[in-house]
C-alpha cells in the first residue's frame, strides 16, 4: 500500500465492520511476501469470521534515521511511495515538538541539523507549525519537492528533552571570498559553540535559519571617511 512503517496491528473491527464476505483468515507472514495473497492462510473465501473480527493497521509515514534510538535522528518523510528528506530551512522547536509527538517520543524534542547532501529526494522545506499539529504534514510548507535546501542542511530532532529555548546573536568577521554559510564552517562554528555551552550545564546549540535559507546575513562595513581643514 505504500503507506510506511506499521506500528500497529488491530483487530475486533478496531475502524469499523466491513461488508461483503471476509476473503482470509488465519494469516501467517513472515513480513517478506509482497502481498497478503502470498501468506499462509485457509484457502481463499473458507474463513467463518464474523465482521466483528475485521484485522485493521496502523501505518506511520515519517521516521528518524541515523540515531541512536527511534526517537532521535534525522527526519525522513513517506511521499509518492519514497522515502525523503527535510530540509533544515524554518526548522524548529515547534516541529520537532510535532514529530516527537507524532512518533510517541514525547511532547518535546530539540531541533538538529545533519549536513547534506543524502541519497533520495528532499520532500518538504520551510516547514512551519505551531506545534499543535497531530502530523508534521499538516503544518505549512513550500510543497512537496519544491526545495533547494540552499544551506545543505537537513532537519533532525532529539525527541524526550526538556527544551529551554534561547536565541545568541553572534556577529562573524571574515575575509572576503569566504562563505560563512558554508555547510562545514557552520558545524565547526557550532562545534565551537556547544563546546563553551557544555562548559557550562547540558546545552544544546542548534542554527536557526533565516527565511532566505541563510543562518547569517551579509552586513556590509561601514567606511566613514572625514576631512579635517587645518587654518594656515
Amino acid at each position: 500500500m505504500g503507506c510506511g512503517t506499521p506500528i500497529a496491528a488491530e483487530t475486533g473491527a478496531f475502524f469499523g465492520q466491513g461488508l461483503g464476505p471476509v476473503w482470509l483468515d488465519d494469516l501467517i507472514c513472515s513480513g517478506n511476501e509482497p502481498s497478503l495473497k502470498n501468506c499462509l492462510s485457509k484457502a481463499l473465501g473458507t474463513s467463518t469470521c464474523s465482521h466483528e473480527q475485521d484485522a485493521g493497521v496502523i501505518c506511520r509515514d515519517i521516521k528518524l534515521v541515523g540515531g541512536t534510538s527511534p526517537c532521535d535522528g534525522r527526519l525522513q518523510v513517506l511521499y509518492d511511495d519514497h522515502w525523503g528528506s527535510v530540509c533544515h530551512t524554518g526548522w524548529g522547536l515547534d516541529e520537532a515538538a510535532v514529530v516527537c509527538k507524532e512518533l510517541g517520543c514525547g511532547a518535546t524534542g530539540e531541533p538538529v541539523s545533519y549536513v547534506g547532501p543524502f541519497v533520495g529526494p528532499i520532500w518538504m522545506s520551510n516547514i512551519a507549525c505551531t506545534g499543535n499539529e497531530l502530523t508534521v504534514r499538516n503544518c505549512s510548507f513550500t510543497g512537496w519537492g519544491l526545495s533547494s535546501c540552499m544551506n545543505g542542511l537537513y532537519a533532525g530532532v532529539i525527541c524526550n528533552k526538556i527544551v529551554k529555548k534561547g536565541v545568541v546573536r553572534i556577529v562573524v568577521t571574515v575575509d572576503p571570498g569566504i562563505d560563512v554559510s558554508d555547510p562545514n564552517i557552520l558545524k565547526k562554528l557550532l562545534d565551537k559553540i556547544s563546546k563553551v555551552g557544555k562548559s557550562q550545564g547540558d546545552y544544546l546549540a542548534n542554527w536557526k535559519t533565516q527565511p532566505d535559507g541563510k543562518v547569517f546575513q551579509e552586513i556590509p562595513t561601514l567606511q566613514v571617511r572625514t576631512e579635517c581643514n587645518r587654518e594656515q
